[in-house]
């Protein structure tokens, strides 16, 4: 029960916060959008500085210490607290072999997810440190994503390792005053929801089928909501990832466009359609709020992005149309998805997958501040855990060479299937590296070793005089 007295302020949910509660009231067990980051510190630590630490930081932020109200209330709200405690573990486990070491912490891992977190209630952050040595420790830090987006991870840490390091200096650490995230949430009330409307009305305007991998004929009915994730991750050579770059920047767009259309042509080729919709994460941080970049919450949102072809169409024009569609989206890409999908004819069936592409790789953001403190310490095995509830997710992460994972569910895909389409991908990006002033409908999407898959798998059907569709293939 939260008691009147450590309240400290009370407002509506953004959009995405919206709908991550709605799906966690739906899928109570699901662990989509259940945030979990671990990696391993060389460095003699004090836990109880860094217990400190961390709470030092929930007293700057309104959206850590944040708790949702959804039931007999009209619309569900958010509840500020005055006063907040991360939930924090420490666990000596020095005296296990490093095999032993390595399962408790695989099981840890597990149970903390399986643990889940109660929104109306606790703090949706929670902290362990599994001490391994005497200067190694593994830190796991985990919350729910409905408080706050992948860019605040990066704010967050800097901030907790920025004061723990300099009170063992025994500095202030001087940190200026945070913008609460409620600043988000009144820009929210003032934008012009009806003219966002008729924007996405007409951006899905004659849109209507589903872009979906699996056949519209044959969908699979995922009894109980099962989600085994799986993932898959592959990389584009250093030389194709030098080249799209150099294709972006001759054509003024982001590198992420360029992915964009490089899956907006495989649907299209793989479907045998000339217009095709997925899904794409948006940072959704508004340049006309003050400090934006610096503010802790949740500003992600998820908009349609549609992929138009034609058959003489060249890659440049391609580029060109899909640049000048996601500026104009910009403009309007805080409106609230299911607002969106009631704006097209599909509603809900829209999209059924979708593409974030990362610009906060979370190695990288340590290694950045842990260079600021001392040459000393060190980080290593960076993992993370965190989905969508969607079957089918694509993360990209700029590096010198271009790191793409496929998120999937397993009881909807199989593996195999799963492989060929990061085959084709691959393949779609060596033929625009190789010769970008092609066509676009005579790009060849398939390997020499698909191609061998598909030639056996025809022979044999010819054999059994069974007709052969190319879509029920992991081609």
């Amino acid at each position: 029960m939260i008691q009147k007295e450590n309240l400290a302020d009370i407002y509506p949910l953004s959009p995405m916060q919206a709908g991550m509660l709605f799906h966690a009231l739906y899928e109570e067990n699901s662990l989509a959008y259940l945030n979990q980051h671990t990696f391993r510190l060389a460095d003699t630590f004090d836990t109880t500085l860094f217990e400190h630490s961390i709470n030092e930081v929930l007293k700057r932020h309104d959206a850590l210490r944040t708790v949702f109200m959804f039931k007999n209330v009209p619309e569900p709200l958010q509840l500020v607290l005055k006063r907040q405690k991360v939930t924090f573990n420490f666990l000596d486990i020095q005296q296990l072999s490093v095999q032993e070491q390595e399962s408790y912490v695989q099981n840890y891992l597990q149970e903390d997810r399986n643990r889940g977190f109660d929104l109306s209630q606790e703090a949706l952050i929670r902290i362990a440190v599994l001490q391994l040595a005497n200067d190694y420790s593994q830190v796991i830090w985990t919350n729910h994503h409905i408080i706050m987006d992948g860019w605040s991870n990066g704010i967050i840490l800097k901030e907790v390792f920025t004061i723990y390091y300099n009170y063992k200096m025994g500095k202030n650490s001087n940190l200026p005053p945070p913008v609460p995230y409620k600043t988000y949430i009144q820009w929210l009330k003032n934008q012009q929801l009806s003219e966002a409307k008729i924007y996405w009305k007409k951006y899905l305007r004659d849109y209507s089928q589903l872009a979906s991998l699996i056949p519209a004929d044959n969908q699979i009915i995922n009894e109980g909501n099962r989600f085994i994730l799986k993932e898959l991750w592959f990389e584009l050579s250093l030389e194709i990832t030098q080249v799209l770059q150099q294709l972006a920047t001759q054509n003024q767009v982001t590198i992420s466009i360029v992915i964009q259309a490089i899956w907006g042509i495989f649907l299209a080729k793989y479907l045998q359609t000339n217009d095709v919709v997925f899904g794409t994460v948006v940072s959704g941080r508004p340049e006309e709020i003050q400090q934006v970049e610096n503010i802790v919450g949740i500003f992600i949102n998820t908009i349609p992005v549609r992929v138009v072809l034609t058959d003489t169409m060249m890659i440049n024009e391609l580029l060109k149309n899909m640049q000048i569609n996601a500026l104009a989206s910009k403009k309007y890409d805080y409106y609230p998805l299911s607002e969106v999908q009631a704006a097209s004819s599909l509603k809900k069936q829209l999209f059924d997958h979708i593409i974030d592409f990362e610009n906060y790789p979370l190695d990288q953001e340590l290694n950045d501040i842990f260079m600021q403190f001392s040459q000393g310490i060190s980080i290593d095995n960076v993992t993370e855990f965190d989905h969508s509830h969607y079957n089918f997710t694509i993360i990209v992460r700029p590096r010198d060479q271009l790191k793409i994972m496929f998120m999937y569910n397993n009881t909807v895909f199989e593996s195999i299937f799963i492989e060929s389409i990061s085959r084709c991908f691959i393949q779609i990006a060596e033929q625009l590296v190789k010769q970008p002033q092609q066509a676009i409908s005579a790009i060849d999407m398939l390997s020499t070793q698909d191609k061998t898959i598909i030639a056996t798998l025809k022979t044999e059907l010819a054999k059994q005089q069974q007709p052969f569709m190319i879509a029920e293939f992991s081609f």
